[in-house]
């Protein structure tokens, strides 16, 4: 997105939503300006969007955002570049992304056919 968009975005920043003051206090949320909003959106006092993780530049930003606030995010550093083979399930780094998800609650495939 924009930087200035971006900028504009979480200028506001709010609690999330979360019956515990404490962890309410944790999860941040960003409320939307009216100019971001579609016509014909679900019609609420206030659109709110959570932001996870963004990489900012100088002109663009790139955002993992989360409206459920369901996501988990755990990122993995390499003294190398990562490779395509390195997102397979036989790679070394495969089960560490297994090891920080759950399961249960996750639809994880070991393989794709195309």
């Amino acid at each position: 997105m924009n930087r200035e968009h971006f900028d504009e975005i979480v200028a506001t920043c709010v609690p999330g939503n979360n019956p515990k003051a404490a962890k309410a206090a944790c999860l941040r949320s960003f409320i939307m300006p009216p100019k971001f909003i579609e016509a014909g959106a679900r019609q609420k006092k206030v659109h709110k969007i959570n932001i996870m993780a963004a990489i900012v530049m100088d002109e663009n930003v790139i955002i993992i955002s989360d409206f459920s606030q369901m996501m988990q995010l755990h990122a993995v550093s390499s003294d190398s570049l990562f490779t395509l083979s390195d997102l397979l399930p036989e790679s070394i780094f495969f089960p560490s992304v297994l090891e920080h998800s759950s399961l249960d609650s996750l639809p994880w495939r070991s393989s794709v056919t195309c």
